[in-house]
């Protein structure tokens, strides 16, 4: 029998590649571009990738199928309910539908005696001593709330925190993060460039966790890594909302505040 993994851009596709490369199994990527390539560096080494258009998977249904049959697949483990869908109308096989928010990364996580270690290598790559608090965003869109946000938040609190002697802050965002280059720009006119630090791997936030010191969750949508997040015993701030008419976005007072009383606890 020959089962193959399908994983789209919904839910959390970079749990599910990892999750799904552990296997050996083959592995049909619906997406773009980018998440084949994070395919790889997942640690696929077998599949096939097909393009959805305008990110929807339903259009890609007939690719879908094709892409299956080539690789003699008899059984498709849908990594979403777009993707189960697609499988159940194309696919001509059986299916089974599981969730990237089931599945812990322990493999990455390691046994608790290496976490200091890890920690220690982290920081010493993103140049930072043990007195600096390091914020990891995650979550995040361009109307809810994004880098920009995180970074007006973080500079907020940072300036209460050296207020009150408590030492210095760093914000970790993914390079993809949106707002990540206004982050940038606001900071670079303040000339504190050195407070964010760009990092691929928080893609996979699991791999940085030992690293960090609070989780500022963007939204919109509560983060599936947030139970594993709290099993590290990290604090979590927000997200804490303020309405608009686009919707809810993030309040970066609020969010400046939770973050101080976070680090400072």
């Amino acid at each position: 029998m020959a089962r193959w993994h399908l994983i789209d851009r919904a839910g959390e596709p970079a749990l599910a590649l990892r999750a799904a490369a552990a296997t050996g199994e083959s592995v049909l990527v619906a997406a773009d571009a980018s998440l084949a390539r994070l395919a790889q560096h997942a640690g696929v080494r077998r599949g096939a990738y097909v393009s959805s258009p305008m990110g929807q998977t339903r259009l890609a249904g007939p690719a879908i199928r094709a892409a299956l049959r080539r690789g003699g697949a008899t059984t498709c483990l849908a990594w979403s309910r777009s993707a189960a869908t697609v499988a159940q109308r194309w696919g001509g096989l059986k299916v089974e539908v599981t969730s990237s928010t089931t599945v812990a990364p322990t493999w990455q996580l390691g046994a608790e005696p290496t976490v200091e270690a890890r920690r220690v290598e982290l920081r010493d790559q993103w140049g930072v001593t043990d007195c600096v608090s390091c914020v990891l965003a995650v979550g995040g869109d361009p109307v809810s709330g994004d880098a920009y946000d995180a970074a007006m938040a973080v500079g907020l609190a940072r300036e209460a925190s050296l207020a009150a002697g408590s030492g210095e802050l760093r914000l970790v965002v993914r390079p993809s993060q949106p707002g990540r280059v206004h982050a940038c720009s606001l900071w670079r006119d303040f000339g504190l460039t050195e407070l964010l630090i760009a990092e691929p791997r928080a893609v996979e936030p699991w791999v940085i966790l030992p690293a960090v010191d609070a989780v500022l969750d963007l939204g919109p949508q509560p983060t599936a890594w947030r139970s594993w997040i709290e099993d590290r015993g990290l604090p979590i701030v927000g997200p804490a909302w303020l309405p608009s008419r686009h919707g809810p976005v993030v309040d970066v007072r609020r969010a400046a505040g939770e973050i101080d009383q976070a680090i400072n606890r």
